[in-house]
C-alpha cells in the first residue's frame, strides 16, 4: 500500500509467491521489491544494494567462498543491462527477467 510498511496481507503475499510461485513471478516480485511497484526500472543504487543483500544472504547460509561480486563488477554488469529510461539509465524488468534466466551465476 506504498506506506513503507510491510503488511500481513503484504507479507502472506510475497510468501505465497516465494513459495508457489513461477520463477517468472518470482522475478518480477523481487524487481518490485528493490525498485518500488511503480519504478521503471532499477538504478544502479538499488542494484547494488540488491547485489549486496544478496551476498549477505549467501555467505550466512553456505560456507563462505570468499567469491563475493566487486563494485566494479556490479558496475559492469549494471552497464550492460541498463537502458536508457526518461533521461536515466535503469535496468527494466525485462532485462532484469532475461538476465536471471539466462545464467545461472545472475545474483549467485
Amino acid at each position: 500500500n506504498q506506506d513503507g510498511r510491510l503488511s500481513f496481507e503484504e507479507f502472506a503475499s510475497a510468501l505465497a509467491i516465494m513459495i508457489r510461485g513461477s520463477e517468472d513471478e518470482k522475478l518480477k516480485l523481487s524487481f518490485k521489491m528493490v525498485a518500488g511497484r511503480e519504478a521503471k526500472g532499477l538504478h544502479l543504487e538499488d542494484f547494488q544494494h540488491l547485489v549486496a543483500s544478496c551476498n549477505h544472504m549467501m555467505s550466512s547460509l553456505v560456507a563462505p567462498t570468499g567469491r563475493l561480486t566487486t563494485d566494479e563488477d556490479v558496475k559492469r554488469l549494471f552497464h550492460d543491462l541498463a537502458s536508457e529510461s526518461e533521461g536515466e539509465e535503469v535496468i527494466s524488468l525485462e532485462a532484469y527477467k532475461a538476465a536471471a534466466q539466462e545464467n545461472a551465476e545472475f545474483l549467485a
